[in-house]
């Protein structure tokens, strides 16, 4: 899991993701268009799993890149949630947001 910036965001869809060459899982969301780079620990985790074989699915749901983003966790949970069938409450996480950016605004 990682996270995408907003700015970014061209399909109504909260999440983009990626796979290795390996991996066989297919997801219902668009995949991470070519012309993103992807940087960072995540960047090098998909390097190695591309360069061992190993499958691995990258997910990146939209996120704020200025500060902590509790409703891109939720997205993200929600996510593997439906990937793997069993049920996470996230209703705290997305009223976190909402609290936050009125908090951020007053400031």
């Amino acid at each position: 899991m990682g996270g995408l910036d907003k700015r970014y965001k061209d399909v109504n869809e909260p999440i983009k993701w990626m796979k290795t060459s390996k991996s066989e899982i297919d997801l219902p969301y668009p995949m991470l268009n070519k012309q993103l780079i992807m940087v960072g620990p995540l960047a090098l985790f998909t390097v190695y799993a591309e360069i061992e074989d190993l499958p691995a699915t990258i997910l990146l749901p939209y996120a704020d890149r200025e500060r902590l983003d509790p409703g891109a966790a939720a997205v993200a949970v929600e996510t593997i949630t439906n990937i793997i069938g069993f049920n996470v409450d996230t209703k705290e996480s997305t009223r976190m947001p909402k609290e936050s950016s009125r908090s951020y605004k007053n400031n």
